[in-house]
């Protein structure tokens, strides 16, 4: 009975946090330091690193967002069948 508000409430909350995430993404990738933005090259890598785990974060918001809205489909299919 709560499972497809939930799963909504789920998706809609990873999606706001999956675009918040990508926000932060180009606002850490501008201050740091970098050829296009006039600051000398980091010699560590940090950026990029940060830059990779950014990216990994974001495609698992959105898998767990895709499996979030498959639930509440499955679950509507699921109503649809029993009402058959």
């Amino acid at each position: 009975m709560y499972q497809k508000p939930a799963g909504m409430l789920l998706a809609t909350i990873l999606y706001m946090v999956e675009s918040k995430l990508e926000k932060e993404a180009f606002w850490y990738a501008s201050k740091m330091p970098s050829p296009r933005n006039g600051l000398l090259q980091d010699e560590n890598g940090v950026r990029d690193q940060l830059v990779k785990i950014l990216q990994v974060s974001k495609y698992v918001l959105f898998y767990s967002m895709s499996v979030a809205l498959l639930s509440v489909h499955l679950s509507t299919i699921q109503e649809m069948a029993t009402e058959l």
